[in-house]
């Protein structure tokens, strides 16, 4: 499989209307998003203001050594966005369930823990999460890691700042690592980039922790729902009963002329309504509990994801050019925060599985403290 295989399974698994022009190589980047959001405060009602989007980046499987990293730096008001009673460790004590059986019973607990708390405000609305992305770089492939905060500010007067650091990259797999070995134990690669295009070099090495302002021009950039762009205003007024808000999101599809299967749309728009799009937690139980209604989701039973945390997988699998593609939602039942986004390729016959991309949510929701500087 190449790199550029690759590059069009991930295309495919996305919704229709985000793809490239045709005939483009997509870059990596653009294959899924993850909208940014920032909030004004007045008289201490929280509205939201603007975004920024951000890009999900494709990824392998390595233990996370920036989660320790990045969530001990915060200190949040409300640990879990999916779920603000939660505390600042992204947990709450909850009497034992059984396991799922189902993508319904997950969807619907999860839709019962996420609903059940009530919104929070604080100086700033925080997010921290890492990326992943598998990286061809000749007879083998490895793994980078990047780590992500964003400050949001909720008054106009303070300002809001991104976090970056490069984790550094390991070859992606043991039989990647035999090779990489036998190579000499290379600690850089250029990866393989388009024709015409600069060459990209990835290290073993982590860079330095990165702070910069967040332009006004990239907090002006489109929140996105259900593939369109969507307003503050819009999203207060999504409904909070399940089918008035399946009824919103379809009408949203069709007005963009999306051509993607109506379910796989449904289960996008919603994954940002649960994991990126700041609505409330009446919204997101609603999200959740459509979802448990659309047909095509499966469940995959417990797994651990990138960061070594166990939650219970959702799926939606559908066929692409390049073959089969897969997009995950890790689920924690007991609090209802999706832990964790994955994409895997499945082959051209669902023989395999791949790990393309990950997004591991490590912490958000809302702080008094200052931004930091350096």
């Amino acid at each position: 499989m190449t790199r550029y295989d690759v590059m069009r399974l991930l295309a495919d698994a996305r919704p229709d209307r985000l793809d490239p022009d045709p005939g483009s190589v997509p870059d990596p980047g653009t294959i899924t998003a993850h909208p940014r959001t920032v909030t004004t405060r007045a008289t201490r009602t929280v509205t939201t203001r603007a975004t920024r989007r951000t890009r999900l980046v494709l990824a392998g499987a390595l233990p996370v050594a920036a989660a320790a990293l990045v969530a001990g730096a915060l200190v949040l008001t409300n640990g879990s966005p999916n779920n603000p009673e939660a505390g600042t460790d992204g947990t709450k004590t909850t009497t034992a369930r059984p396991d799922p059986r189902t993508a319904s019973d997950l969807l619907l607990v999860a839709a019962e823990q996420t609903g059940s708390g009530t919104a929070t405000d604080g100086r700033y609305r925080v997010r921290a999460y890492e990326r992943g992305e598998r990286k061809e770089v000749g007879r083998y492939a490895i793994m980078t890691r990047n780590a992500h905060e964003q400050w949001l500010a909720t008054d106009p007067d303070d300002p809001s700042v991104e976090v970056h650091q490069y984790l550094g990259a390991r070859p992606a797999t043991p039989a990647d690592e035999q090779v990489w070995r036998a190579a000499g134990s290379p600690d850089r690669w250029t990866e393989a980039t388009p024709p015409g295009t600069k060459k990209i070099e990835h290290t073993v090495a982590a860079g330095p922790r990165q702070v910069e302002p967040l332009r006004e021009g990239a907090r002006r950039e489109s929140m996105l729902l259900a593939g369109q762009p969507v307003t503050e205003a819009e999203l207060a007024a999504l409904p909070t009963e399940p089918a008035a808000l399946r009824t919103r999101l379809v009408a949203k599809l069709r007005a963009g002329n999306g051509q993607e299967n109506e379910n796989y749309a449904l289960f996008y728009a919603a994954r940002g309504l649960i994991t990126d799009l700041p609505v409330s937690a009446q919204v997101r139980a609603a999200a959740y509990r459509m979802l448990a209604d659309v047909p095509g989701i499966e469940l995959l039973g417990k797994v651990v994801d990138q960061g070594g945390r166990s939650g219970f997988a959702v799926a939606y699998t559908r066929r692409g050019d390049a073959g089969w593609g897969q997009i995950r939602l890790i689920i924690d039942q007991g609090t209802g925060s999706v832990l964790a986004e994955e994409s895997w390729f499945l082959g051209s016959d669902r023989s395999s599985a791949t790990l393309m991309s990950f997004t591991l949510v490590l912490r958000t929701g809302y702080t008094n403290d200052a931004a930091p500087t350096t």
